[in-house]
């Protein structure tokens, strides 16, 4: 720094001097812009916020789909009584298939208090997803796994695969069920006396049930002997003590199944040999019997308590179960049905459901449509949530469900371990709205009328047990409503994923050739990279729909992106033609009955925006290689009804050239054979105006501003990957020379260069009480190799030896010099050192 630098001088000039106001009241103002640059360059960004607002409103709030098709929903609390109503049920077929190493020893099963156990039915789909979703708060699970179906001691072993692998990594213990039924799941009590009598049977039964459940790495097994006469009781308790000593060589736990009061069972005997007995406390009515209480509540504790008398409580554990019949008016034999079959059919015939006081299980009555009376009984969570506080008094060994699947939701707040303690039964009054669908028509074609809806009940309590309840409002799964078709021998052929700037043309081009409509349901992207082929598509006639904008998969994505997913695609195909679409398509899907709530949820979000959903009942599966030949094959051999029908085919996503020679057989064949190739309009009855409505000039102004917007997106984007990607090469090449120049040999070094200029230098060190550390600075400079410098320091009042530390060192080097002053601080000294100084460079 100059010390004739005066400009730079923080706090005057150090002789005392001021500086001048003057230059301020003559200079200008802080935030003037003589050049109206920055005025200007406001302006533009202003300019681009307000097109990048227009742009956001123009894709989420102008042009909602409406659709003048449909009726509005019902509200929630108007029952629907259509006939035309079908209960929905998930089906998944088993796989016999065995796992291996899971579960642990019959041991630990005996460690456990308080247990938790559920019965499962592998077969039934919806008893494996209730068995999954709650597996948490079980200890172990029962599967039905193992039928003996003879009296020669054989015994049949099914396992789904799935269902064991998950039970495996879930690291719950698995006593597989065995029981005396058929394939068809009926009790065979015919077989037993052979059985328990015939000594090689039972030697042969034993040693392959210890072969299954080695195999299956199994903790014991659940042993359910039932329908058995009076005559073979004395004969199962032998029998069982024989399996029961085998199976614990083996360290394997035996728990069986006892009904609830049968005069076959010897209790004591039983309870005495088994390791553990499941009470089944319920069927106090049953199939076959008069309509009544499944399990009253004076029933219940009756006989647990007559139960207990002879079977130890360590042992016990108690059958809670989770489901309903329905005895219909002269019918032999009551159904079967889940508390959700239940309720669906309470809302679709407008029955009250209450729970009895008496019995304190639930029930309501119906007239269906064909004018039958019905009488429906329950256990529900009331039931089960009375039973598990009365079993928790007596101190048994645990609880066990009969069964997933069936139950009502609620239920799983406390049946898990340590659940009940905590639970307040107050919550009890909420139940949990239905994952599931009824559905309402026929027809291809989709809307969700009404949004799953959580129940609502009165309660009364006596302490902390229920005494009555009644339905205030039932809970419901999604209502969904089926349409299309309005005549016979109809056909709407449908195209996914495009446009395709080369398939997309030749199937139209089949389409034209044949004087017939297709309907296209396109994805965003590709509408936006190729508007032409949608006005195209829109000139020739053909219903377009909507596609996604990305194609994502529904179940993964929130309403947010769904929303915007829809609204963009809408905008590429409002700006290809002018009209909008009120058609859509699930990605990934094009199920006419979707039943799992992760699929119904983003389609009621769907229906809500005003669409009409367009599913498929043929699809030939053009997307996999396949030929025309088979593409052909598959969709003739399911026009054997004479109905309407909707074939799903693709225009895009790969090479689709066997489908558009499958069109030039297929097109003809369909003619010949009666059916009239439609639009979608023609296929709902509706013009076409209905399904694509003219877009107004407003709309068509904001539409074409929000193209232009994802044009610019676009195509920046794409100049920035490729300016990247240019970046990325040069630096590599540039890299790559370097390395080649560093390999070379290295054959003379340069002399270093060095400068002659070496100017007057002069280092201040302002100094206060720096006696301990000055002699060693000044030691460090004088070390210095630059020729022409010298040191000055400015003692600032220093108390201590400072002063007498650098004079000593004066003595032996010439090039420093001492000043003192007065305490007036760091700057003071320096100022004071800058103004005496004469060099142009100060250290």
């Amino acid at each position: 720094m100059s010390a004739s630098s005066e400009a730079n001088r923080p706090h005057g000039d150090g002789r005392g001097r001021e500086p001048t106001t003057t230059t301020i009241a003559n200079s200008r103002m802080i935030f003037e812009d003589p050049s109206g640059r920055r005025w200007n360059g406001f302006l533009r960004w202003l300019c681009i916020l307000a097109v990048g607002v227009l742009f956001v409103y123009s894709q989420r709030f102008i042009g909602q789909t409406s659709d003048p098709i449909l009726p509005d929903p019902p509200a929630h609390a108007e029952p629907l009584a259509s006939s035309d109503f079908v209960e929905h049920s998930l089906s998944d077929p088993a796989m016999n298939l065995r796992p291996s190493h899971y579960g642990a020893p019959g041991d630990e099963f005996n460690r456990l208090q308080a247990l938790r156990s559920a019965f499962v039915t592998q077969d039934d789909a919806d008893s494996v997803e209730s068995l999954k979703t709650h597996i948490a708060g079980l200890d172990s699970v029962f599967p039905d796994w193992i039928r003996v179906s003879n009296g020669q001691g054989d015994i049949k072993v099914s396992v789904n695969s799935q269902l064991a692998q998950f039970l495996r990594s879930a690291g719950t213990l698995v006593l597989p069920r065995l029981s005396n039924t058929d394939s068809n799941g009926a009790y065979l009590g015919n077989i037993l006396s052979k059985l328990f009598t015939d000594r090689q049977a039972r030697q042969k039964f034993i040693d392959q049930l210890l072969a299954e459940l080695k195999a299956l790495d199994a903790a014991g097994v659940n042993i359910d002997i039932e329908e058995m006469q009076a005559t073979d009781g004395p004969a199962y308790v032998d029998w069982l003590r024989d399996v029961t000593a085998a199976l614990h060589k083996q360290g394997l736990h035996v728990t069986i199944d006892l009904p609830m009061s049968d005069e076959a069972y010897d209790y004591a005997a039983l309870g005495a040999i088994a390791d553990s007995v499941v009470l089944m406390a319920y069927d106090q009515h049953w199939m076959t019997s008069a309509a009544g209480p499944i399990a009253a509540q004076p029933w219940f504790e009756d006989n647990l308590e007559a139960a207990l008398k002879v079977i130890p409580v360590n042992k016990l554990i108690v059958g809670v179960g989770s489901y309903g019949y329905d005895w219909t008016q002269g019918g032999k034999e009551a159904e079967a049905i889940s508390f959700e079959t239940a309720i669906v059919r309470a809302n679709r015939f407008a029955a009250v459901v209450s729970t009895d006081a008496d019995s304190v299980n639930t029930a309501f009555s119906y007239t269906d449509e064909k004018g039958l009376r019905h009488q429906v009984w329950l256990l529900d969570a009331l039931s089960a949530w009375n039973e598990s506080r009365i079993a928790a008094k007596k101190n048994v060994k645990g609880l066990a469900l009969w069964r997933t699947g069936l139950e009502e939701s609620t239920l799983w707040s406390f049946f898990g371990p340590g659940q009940s303690a905590s639970f307040e039964p107050k919550q009890l009054a909420h139940t949990a709205a239905f994952p599931s669908a009824s559905y309402k028509g026929r027809g291809m074609l989709l809307r969700v009328v009404s949004d799953k809806l959580a129940g609502e009940r009165s309660l009364a309590f006596d302490g902390e047990l229920v005494t009555a309840a009644t339905f205030l409002r039932l809970p419901s799964g999604f209502q969904v409503e089926r349409f299309g078709g309005s005549g016979d021998h109809q056909i709407a052929l449908t195209f996914d994923d495009g446009p395709d700037p080369v398939w997309t043309p030749e199937i139209l081009d089949v389409l034209k050739q044949y004087g017939v409509i297709g309907n296209f349901f396109v994805i965003g992207q590709q509408a936006e990279r190729y508007p032409g082929l949608v006005a195209r598509m829109f000139a020739d006639g053909h219903p377009i729909g909507n596609h996604t904008f990305t194609h994502p998969d529904l179940t993964k994505i929130g309403n947010e992106q769904l929303d915007s997913e829809l609204d963009l695609t809408q905008r590429a195909i409002e700006a290809a033609t002018g009209h909008s679409s009120n058609l859509f398509r699930s990605p990934y899907s094009t199920d006419w009955e979707p039943s799992d709530a992760h699929e119904l949820e983003p389609l009621a979000t769907v229906s809500a925006d005003g669409y009409v959903i367009v599913a498929a009942d043929i699809d030939p599966k053009d997307y996999m290689p396949v030929s025309a030949q088979t593409i052909v094959r598959r969709v003739m051999s399911r026009l054997t009804d004479g109905k309407s029908h909707v074939i799903v085919f693709h225009d895009a996503g790969g090479n689709r050239h066997q489908t558009a020679l499958a069109l030039q057989s297929l097109i003809p064949l369909l003619k010949s054979s009666g059916y009239l190739i439609v639009g979608l309009d023609k296929f709902m009855g509706v013009a076409p105006t209905d399904i694509m409505p003219r877009i107004t000039v407003s709309e068509n102004v904001i539409v074409t501003t929000g193209l232009i917007w994802h044009w610019i997106l676009y195509w920046g984007w794409q100049l920035v990957l490729w300016a990247f990607l240019l970046a990325i090469s040069i630096a590599i090449l540039r890299l790559a020379l370097l390395l080649c120049l560093v390999a070379l040999p290295n054959k003379k070094t340069a002399a270093p260069l060095r400068s002659e200029f070496a100017p007057p230098v002069r280092v201040v060190i302002p100094a206060h009480n720096e006696a301990k550390v000055i002699v060693n600075t000044l030691s460090a400079l004088a070390k210095s190799d630059y020729p022409n410098f010298r040191v000055t320091v400015v003692d600032d009042g220093s108390t201590d030896a400072t002063v007498e530390a650098v004079r000593g060192f004066m003595r032996r080097e010439s090039r420093v010099s001492l000043m003192t002053q007065p305490n007036g601080g760091k700057s003071s000294a320096l100022n004071r050192a800058f103004a005496e100084s004469t060099e142009d460079i100060i250290v």
